[in-house]
């Protein structure tokens, strides 16, 4: 974790209680080295910050393009280790780079879904760049779930559940085909769902 994501974490931890009151499950699931790819629903941009305070390791999101267009934020983003993906297009060099990042031994984190849904409802579905991801670079998956009080009135309650990790070989028996990338998506998209059920 470098000085500058460290000094991130330390300024918007406080803020991030003060704004919600949460509640972090299965902490002693996440890896204390290693590489691993954390995989999250998504409802809310602030969705980014609870994980960056609640998950001990320094993480690599993989985040839309249109985010980068400010320059500042666009700076600090990479800083932390972001990159952006164009969503619009089949982005391979993107993809590399995610590759790239978990063989570093670093840890990647993508929102599955692949859009932010604001209705608090059951996870959607998971796109098929984070199953072709998960599976080339051999990594466990930690499933993440963020369950939060609807509304976005102040001090809502907000349950972040991260799952146990779950192998590749798990995920995908002998070498992935474009047939079998739907069964992926379908065992990583069960792994959330089964935790935002939980609920609070």
């Amino acid at each position: 974790m470098t000085r500058f994501y460290k000094n991130i974490r330390r300024i918007i931890t406080p803020i991030a209680h003060m704004m919600f009151r949460i509640k972090c499950v299965g902490k002693e699931n996440i890896p204390s080295e290693g590489a691993f790819v954390l995989c999250s629903n998504h409802t809310s941009m602030l969705d980014i910050v609870l994980l960056i305070v609640l998950c001990p390791r320094a993480i690599c999101f993989i985040a839309k393009k249109e985010l980068f267009k400010n320059r500042l934020l666009g700076k600090i983003f990479r800083k932390m280790g972001a990159f952006p993906v164009d969503r619009g297009n089949n982005d391979l060099s993107a993809i590399r780079h995610a590759c790239g990042i978990v063989k570093e031994g670093k840890v990647l984190g993508i929102f599955p879904e692949g859009t932010r849904y604001r209705d608090c409802k059951p996870p959607r579905e998971v796109k098929p760049g984070v199953a072709f991801v998960t599976v080339k670079t051999g990594a466990d998956v930690i499933p993440v779930s963020i369950y939060k009080e609807k509304g976005t009135h102040p001090l809502r309650r907000v349950t972040v559940r991260f799952g146990e990790p779950i192998k590749a070989e798990e995920l995908c028996e002998g070498k992935l085909s474009k047939e079998k990338i739907p069964l992926v998506c379908d065992k990583l998209l069960s792994a959330i769902t089964k935790l935002w059920e939980l609920k609070f």
